[in-house]
C-alpha cells in the first residue's frame, strides 16, 4: 500500500458504513485497486455508524492491513448524514469538494451486475 506523499494532493475519502460485514473488504479493494495509480495521497476515512454485526471487525482488519485508514465507531446508528458530517469532521486536509469524482470512485468500486452492495458511500473529497 502507497503511504502518505507530503508534496502529492491530500485526498480524504470519508466512507460511512453501517451492517457492510463481507461487503466493505470488497469495497475497500476495489477503492484501492481505482485509486492507486492517482497521483494524490488518498487517506480513507471509515465511519461505523453503530454496525451490529462483524463489521468492526472487519475495519479493524482493514485498518491493520492499510496504514491510509482511520476508522470512527460511532456509540450507536445515528444515520447516514450524521456518519458522514463526524467523517468530515476528522478529515485532516484543507479544501473540499463533494461529488463528481466520489461518485466515479464508488461506480468503481461497485461488483457487476450480478453483485449486490449494500454499503452506502458519500464520499467527502479534501485536498491543499
Amino acid at each position: 500500500m502507497p503511504l502518505m506523499n507530503s508534496k502529492k494532493t491530500a485526498v480524504d475519502l470519508v466512507i460511512p458504513v453501517f451492517n457492510e460485514e463481507g461487503v466493505v473488504e470488497q469495497t475497500h479493494k476495489r477503492l484501492c485497486d481505482a485509486i492507486d495509480a492517482l497521483d494524490y495521497d488518498f487517506r480513507f476515512i471509515y465511519v461505523d455508524d453503530g454496525s451490529r454485526d462483524g463489521t468492526a471487525n472487519s475495519l479493524q482488519k482493514i485498518a491493520a492491513d492499510d496504514p491510509r485508514v482511520t476508522l470512527l465507531t460511532l456509540s450507536r446508528n445515528f444515520g447516514h448524514q450524521a456518519a458522514l458530517t463526524a467523517g468530515m469532521d476528522a478529515a485532516a486536509a484543507k479544501r473540499r469538494a463533494q461529488g463528481g469524482i466520489a461518485e466515479g470512485l464508488w461506480r468503481i468500486a461497485q461488483p457487476g451486475a450480478s453483485g449486490q452492495s449494500g454499503c452506502h458511500f458519500m464520499g467527502g473529497l479534501f485536498g491543499q
